[in-house]
């Protein structure tokens, strides 16, 4: 089990009309008393559950769970490598903890399990009038430095960019479309632009910035795998920065002594450490 443990935190919205709080959705799901009703396919072989949720000093705390039915790996015995001996589904786990008062969440960051989008995805699918989005709270500093600043470089790295949603005007048009393009024609699995000025003075158009914004926003929305995102930026010192601009999100990575069979008990120290986490860095 990795013992490294990475949390992010969001704004959770809802749409003006909407029927359901997110904190009463949690709450309905969590009053489903038998876990295989709590379970739904939300793509194929993504089968996904709730677990524990519970309501304790205005949080609702809980774990999400994936379960594996396919694929399953070996076991080691020795110098042997052999099948699995169960045949029960596996189960990939994430915790979060909700603040109803101020709309915050803070969620085990790992998307190859569970990532934030599928989360809002499976409320959703479990409350049928509940509609919600979630916004990264992001380090605004690096944003104000992005946005002020003349731009020297930009690179952007998407896989699978024959997947990408086609744009129709825009500053980001001319480059979601050669990605598609170039994904396409030659079976690329990974697409890296680089835009620069080279040794030339000077900067990019301004136009560059309303690129990076659309990539931003589509990692945020999981409607892209963008692998990279960073520019070069002019400070006022007319000194180079570079920023990593898929690393604005609010996070703390931390190692935890995590052990091998005892999951109830990796659960509460998990759930601990999000608690402590989320109230020193969200006020």
């Amino acid at each position: 089990m990795d013992k490294r443990i990475t949390f992010r935190f969001y704004n959770v919205t809802m749409p003006r009309r909407a029927r359901l709080s997110f904190e009463d959705a949690l709450a309905q799901i969590g009053n489903i008393r038998k876990k295989v009703g709590r379970e739904r396919q939300l793509g194929t072989d993504f089968y996904m559950r709730a677990e524990d949720i519970s309501a304790t000093r205005g949080a609702i705390s809980g774990e999400l769970t994936r379960i594996q039915r396919t694929n399953f790996p070996s076991e080691i015995d020795g110098e042997n490598r052999i099948p699995l001996s169960t045949r029960n589904p596996l189960g990939h786990s994430v915790v979060f903890r909700f603040l109803p008062a101020t709309g915050h969440l803070g969620i085990q960051y790992d998307p190859r399990t569970i990532s934030p989008g599928r989360f809002i995805q499976y409320v959703g699918a479990m409350m049928e009038e509940a509609a919600f989005d979630i916004e990264p709270i992001v380090h605004d500093d690096m944003w104000k430095q992005f946005n002020g600043a003349p731009v020297r470089r930009v690179a952007i790295g998407v896989a699978g960019p024959s997947s990408l949603e086609e744009v129709e005007g825009g500053d980001a048009a001319p480059v979601v479309q050669s990605m598609v393009n170039m994904g396409e024609a030659y079976e690329a699995a990974k697409i890296l632009i680089d835009v620069s000025m080279g040794t030339k003075k000077g900067s990019l158009s301004e136009k560059v910035k309303g690129i990076v914004r659309h990539f931003r926003k589509k990692a945020v929305e999981e409607k892209a795998n963008v692998t990279k995102l960073k520019a070069v930026i002019k400070n006022e010192d007319d000194k180079s920065q570079e920023l990593d601009l898929l690393d604005d999100i609010l996070s703390v990575r931390d190692t935890l002594e995590l052990t091998d069979h005892d999951h109830d008990a990796n659960y509460k120290l998990k759930i601990g450490r999000l608690r402590d986490e989320m109230n020193a860095w969200i006020k």
